[in-house]
């Protein structure tokens, strides 16, 4: 009994430790299709000039890259400007719901539970010519290379990243069409406590059974 109370007891805290470590929330880049721009006079996000983005344009977007989120995350929009000629917006469609973005400085925030892109779009609504959207979590409708989201990690870290627009006109791809900030942080689960909490719970259990 005294070996199986042991192997219990390391069973307990090795639990509690993978636990306690495999809920930290993460952003990354996945999949393939990437290209690279380096923003040059960009003075939508100043701290964004001169620097290198990963973009994914219409025409290799799918369900299969984009910005992915290691779950349960707390996920948080802000919307940080726009200097298109066409009337742009941004939105976030998780568990059915639709959140429109207009106004500098609007944050929302949501729950992500599960490991997965993140889901939201960029979408044009005017001049009809224009009108079209692309999906981190999915593609382009219409499928035109000329849509496309930037990627910029914030300060090299896997917390905050920017996320920018190009729209349909001309494909010029300066990236200031739309910008959103998304930013995660864990959900704090007491799973490793209960864990921990329920395995010594059992060694009592066995031990005064042993005793009786």
């Amino acid at each position: 009994m005294k070996s199986l109370t042991k192997y219990l007891a390391s069973g307990a805290v090795a639990l509690a430790l993978s636990a306690g470590s495999a809920f930290a929330a993460t952003l990354s880049l996945i999949g393939g299709g990437y290209g690279s721009q380096l923003l040059a006079n960009y003075d939508l996000l100043p701290d964004l000039d001169t620097t290198t983005i990963q973009f994914l344009t219409g025409a290799v977007k799918d369900n299969t890259n984009g910005l992915q989120v290691t779950g349960p995350a707390r996920v948080t929009f802000t919307y940080l400007g726009s200097e298109a000629g066409n009337d742009n917006i941004s939105a976030r469609m998780a568990l059915g719901l639709f959140t429109e973005f207009t106004t500098i400085g609007t944050s929302v925030t949501f729950a992500q539970l599960v490991t997965g892109l993140i889901d939201f779009r960029f979408e044009t609504i005017f001049p009809p010519p224009a009108v079209g959207m692309i999906a981190n979590d999915g593609s382009a409708v219409p499928n035109s290379a000329n849509y496309a989201i930037g990627y910029s990690a914030l300060f090299n870290n896997d917390k905050s990243i920017y996320v920018l627009f190009d729209d349909i006109a001309g494909g010029d791809r300066d990236f200031d069409d739309f910008a959103m900030q998304i930013t995660v942080a864990a959900i704090p689960l007491p799973a490793a406590g209960f864990l921990l909490i329920g395995a010594l719970g059992g060694l009592a259990f066995l031990r005064r059974r042993k005793t009786v």
